[in-house]
């Protein structure tokens, strides 16, 4: 109906009797797709690259919470006067050193493999992921009284809770 209508306004106008729209489609001119196997790995693997590299820290810093609740400094220092908000303020800003480190360094990585990525918004979604592990390791360190038991758990609940996303990539 449309068409109908477009073309008589176009045969009034031009005084043409044989006039129409016609519609044309024209490809455009494009460079040659060139697929880069080294980025299809790396695209592959980098999620997982991303998540082990975080392991390490979240084993280190429950470990040493537990191992202060182990050896009851975290006691002695209230005793001395430390209050509990200073007491935790301080492992996390030790927490926050460490991921900002270690999320540099993946970012740095990651920007010189994709060039075509937003730094700024992959920075924020790399520390933003890296500072939330604080909480598993807040929560986890809460129901052991031994290190090295509750950085293992530490660890595997963290690995055992992305499962589910690295399985879906």
């Amino acid at each position: 109906m449309q068409n109908w209508v477009a073309n008589t306004i176009l045969k009034r106008r031009t005084g043409v009797d044989d006039a129409k729209i016609v519609a044309m489609s024209i490809p455009m001119i494009m460079p040659p797709f060139v697929k880069d196997d080294f980025k299809v790995l790396l695209s592959a693997s980098l999620s997982i690259l991303a998540v082990v590299m975080f392991v390490p820290a979240v084993y280190r810093s429950a470990y040493r919470i537990v191992q202060e609740k182990e050896l009851k400094t975290k006691e002695s220092m209230y005793m001395m006067g430390l209050k509990p908000v200073p007491y935790w303020l301080s492992w996390y800003v030790y927490y926050v050193m460490v991921m900002t480190v270690l999320t540099l360094l993946a970012w740095g990585m990651m920007l010189a493999i994709f060039s075509q990525i937003n730094a700024v918004i992959l920075f924020l979604y790399l520390y933003s992921f890296a500072l939330s592990l604080f909480g598993i390791v807040m929560a986890v360190q809460a129901f052991f009284s031994k290190a090295r038991v509750g950085a293992i758990v530490a660890a595997t609940f963290f690995l055992l809770l992305i499962m589910p996303w690295l399985f879906t990539q």
